[in-house]
């Protein structure tokens, strides 16, 4: 430890450290310093070194505990970050950041039920805390417990009108109901923001689709699909037949037909778009780009995608 010290602050030397009548609690604080210079200095993996060896002379130390778990899951380091973590709960069991910051790490190792009732106890003692209702939303979601999860989401505006997230999740909500009618208009709302991601502008879009669809708003519903996709060049066949589907049922059969021709692009052998083509081009053989020889389908009912 004296050379890693001595990396990290030279002129001060390893000598200091010896000195008994500093004690451990000085000695602590000394390497706190340190570790913030480690961290300004970008050297997050130094910071934990040294905020290890300050806590190891001062374990009650609780903002250090709280710094070391929060560079740990930086680093991926999840369970190490949870030892820390749950020391910092335990000696302050009415900080809400503290139930908080132990639950997102229970998440990320894929356990809800230590996760939940932190979750629960930090909304006890700060109902307005947007984090922790979005996140215990989240896992009430997953449970398919979607009274509590719309309550919660909805509690969340209360406090955040404009919050991205609730207003996601209150409109995925209700169509895990079946409700696009209360869906879509959350969903229109959202594509017209300026403020979101690309990403969150294509779910808004995709999920948007999915409500169209759900009301045989078939034309809208496709539109929506396409422009959610763009030339994603990773999406599978699934998601063109689900867009194929849609413009289709519409009678837009030249779309259809465009999407179902992307749809046996991505996979040859997927038989619902098949069935859409030979649909849409009964006994032609100007399908052989996309269409394999041994795959001819006869006459069966179209797949109707899932959520509609």
């Amino acid at each position: 430890m004296c050379a890693l010290i001595a990396a990290v602050v030279s002129s001060i030397g390893c000598a200091w450290m010896r000195d008994e009548t500093k004690g451990p609690i000085a000695e602590s604080r000394w390497f706190v310093a340190q570790a913030r210079f480690a961290e300004q200095q970008g050297n997050n993996a130094q910071a934990i070194s040294l905020l290890t060896e300050a806590i190891q002379r001062n374990p009650k130390d609780v903002e250090s505990q709280r710094w070391l778990g929060e560079l740990l899951v930086e680093q991926g380091r999840s369970r190490e970050a949870a030892r820390h973590l749950s020391a910092v709960a335990r000696q302050n069991p009415d900080d809400p950041q503290a139930l908080v910051q132990l639950s997102r790490v229970w998440l990320q190792q894929d356990s809800p039920d230590e996760a939940r009732p932190l979750l629960i106890r930090a909304i006890e003692i700060n109902p307005h805390d947007v984090e922790a209702l979005l996140m215990l939303a989240e896992l009430e979601s997953k449970a398919e417990r979607l009274d509590a999860t719309l309550d919660l989401y909805h509690r969340a505006l209360e406090t955040d009108a404009a919050n991205v997230f609730a207003q996601f999740g209150i409109a995925r909500a209700h169509l895990q109901r079946r409700e696009p009618d209360r869906a879509a208009p959350l969903l229109r709302a959202l594509t017209h923001r300026n403020d979101l991601t690309p990403t969150q502008q294509s779910d808004a879009r995709w999920l948007l689709g999915i409500a169209y669809g759900s009301h045989r708003r078939w034309l809208d519903a496709a539109q929506n699909l396409e422009l959610a996709v763009g030339n994603n060049p990773v999406v599978g066949s699934d998601v063109w037949y689900r867009i194929a589907y849609a413009y289709h049922q519409g009678s837009d059969l030249l779309n259809a037909e465009r999407m179902a021709r992307i749809a046996l692009k991505r996979n040859p052998t997927d038989k619902n778009a098949l069935v859409l083509w030979q649909r849409l081009r009964p006994g032609g053989d100007s399908a052989g780009d996309v269409m394999q020889a041994g795959h001819q389908i006869t006459e069966e009912k179209l797949a109707v995608p899932e959520g509609w």
